[in-house]
């Protein structure tokens, strides 16, 4: 396989596996709109979990511990620094560890599903490769539907009617079956394996 031909595959499981990430990362969105949704009584109605009832005593803060010196505005605009960087940082590889988490939580549960669906019997490796992205795909199009089935038993938040929650919902829905296609689309046209695909 020349340079150019290792090039245009590895461009082409890159563009795959960006739409898989964010395909993950949309029906993340959804499951967190909906488990929102159905904890949503429970986080305005007991307030007992959040905050304490009352003081006991009030809290008058003493400056004694800190004073203001030169060496403590730079230590605070070090730390400050220090956080901004690894923020970013954080924030910069959160995508591609949201890929790979749901790429291979996705992956383990078609290799723990096999066995079950083929009742222990050994099965050529083709045929094997070919169930287990099977059973990605149905992994796939259920963590898309079970936020969306959830919806029905939330209640929609004061300001909110039933309709705009559905629609955010099924919106987060309908762009998750985008980018899984799109996915599925890119790994299909240019032949990559499957289990390279997040």
């Amino acid at each position: 396989m020349s340079t150019a031909q290792k090039t245009k595959r590895q461009t082409s499981r890159t563009a795959a596996n960006v739409f898989g990430t964010l395909g993950y990362f949309s029906v993340l969105l959804q499951w967190t709109w909906t488990l929102l949704l159905l904890c949503y009584p429970l986080l305005t109605t007991d307030h007992s979990f959040l905050l304490p009832d009352t003081p006991t005593e009030p809290f008058h803060p003493t400056n004694t511990a800190v004073t203001s010196s030169p060496i403590t505005a730079v230590l605070a605009i070090a730390v400050t620094a220090f956080i901004l960087v690894a923020t970013v940082i954080v924030i910069a590889r959160l995508p591609k560890q949201i890929g790979k988490r749901g790429a291979q939580i996705t992956h383990q549960t078609a290799d723990s599903l096999i066995p079950i669906v083929t009742k222990h019997k050994p099965i050529p490796q083709k045929k094997r490769r070919a169930l287990s992205y099977r059973i990605v795909l149905i992994a796939k199009v259920v963590a898309i539907l079970l936020p969306v089935v959830g919806l029905t038993w939330a209640e929609s938040p004061y300001p909110l009617t039933d309709a705009i929650v559905y629609t955010i919902g099924i919106y987060c829905a309908g762009w998750s079956i985008i980018y899984f296609a799109i996915q599925q689309a890119i790994g299909f046209v240019a032949k990559i394996d499957t289990r390279q695909l997040w």
